[in-house]
Formats: structure tokens, C-alpha cells, sequence
């Protein structure tokens, strides 16, 4: 299941920040952090920069569990296109 694999992925990537949350924050990932998790689909700058702004749903500059799942859809295309 996609959602599941994509979950497993956001919380790899956003484990060292749960201890850094107050009380009641959501786990949100930084631009850094997304950086390192899309760096090995080898797109260009303004091709994850489009990806971002489609995730960011709420504009806060850093993704969601939902809004991960979003950026991580379009994996499956550059992966039949490489």
C-alpha cells in the first residue's frame, strides 16, 4: 500500500524531530529535511519547487503526514520515467 510505504518514509525522516515538539504539535517535515528525501529522484530545482507548492497546502513551509503523501505521488512517475 502506497499511503503505508509513504507513512513509514515520513516518519523515518521526521524521527529525530518528534523531540522537539511542544505538547500537541504536529509533526510537520522542513524543506531541508523534504531535500534529502526527494534529492535521490534527481529533478531539478524548480521541478521540486512545483512539487512543494502543490504539497504545501497550507503554506506553513514545511509538509504534513497528508501533504507528504502528495509530494511523494509524482515518485511513481519519475521512477517509470528514469
Amino acid at each position: 500500500d502506497e499511503k503505508r510505504k509513504y507513512a513509514a518514509a515520513f516518519q523515518q525522516a521526521t524521527s529525530t524531530l518528534v523531540g522537539q515538539l511542544a505538547p500537541g504539535q504536529v509533526v510537520a517535515m522542513p524543506p531541508a529535511t523534504a531535500a534529502q528525501v526527494f534529492m535521490p529522484w534527481r529533478l531539478q530545482a524548480p521541478t521540486l519547487n512545483a512539487i512543494w507548492r502543490l504539497a504545501d497546502r497550507d503554506r506553513d513551509n514545511a509538509l504534513s503526514l497528508p501533504e507528504f503523501c502528495i509530494a511523494m505521488a509524482p515518485q511513481r512517475v519519475v521512477c517509470f520515467r528514469t
